[in-house]
């Protein structure tokens, strides 16, 4: 999705954009969140003559849909990369704050976490819907202790030995 023969403005955001059909990810992970940044470096300096490939076809998507109410740049790219508020405005104070938790278990999961994923996450997504409907927070804990007998302790504690293994 790179380099210098890259013709984002053709194969970026079209009505059918290519992206969508990679049989692999894109390269480097932070892709996005680099286009994000060269945006903000341009919207400091003012000088958006200095955008480049990607951030140059997002740019110009944002400015199509402001001023010609262009599909192709929809609302979502100034929710995207949108100075207030935006996902990568969001994620940028995350990274400034040192607040991103990754996920340190990577590899297949154990049978048993595969037998009981569905039924823990629905637990968690049903309790957090009634949390936020107005369940006290004060049954967060018997929550998590519910979440423990179901079988989450369980994986979590194979998850722990699995990633202390690969160490």
């Amino acid at each position: 999705m790179g380099g210098e023969t890259s013709e984002y403005e053709l194969f970026y955001s079209t009505p059918y954009p290519v992206w969508q059909l990679s049989p692999i990810n894109p390269y480097p992970a932070s892709k996005n969140l680099d286009a994000f940044r060269q945006l903000e470096a341009v919207r400091a300096s003012g000088n958006f003559a200095e955008l480049e490939q990607e951030a140059k076809s997002i740019y110009e998507n944002i400015i199509h849909y402001f001023t010609e109410n262009n599909e192709a740049g929809w609302g979502g790219w100034e929710k995207t990369y949108g100075v207030n508020g935006g996902a990568f405005s969001i994620l940028e104070q995350y990274i400034k704050n040192d607040s991103l938790l990754y996920d340190r278990f990577y590899g297949p999961p154990t049978t048993t976490m595969v037998e009981m994923k569905t039924i823990l996450d629905n637990y968690i997504h049903d309790s957090y819907v009634e949390f936020i409907l107005g369940r006290s927070m004060n049954e967060f804990d018997l929550f998590v202790e519910k979440w423990k007998e179901m079988g989450g302790e369980g994986n979590d504690r194979r998850g722990k030995r699995m990633v202390s293994k690969s160490k």
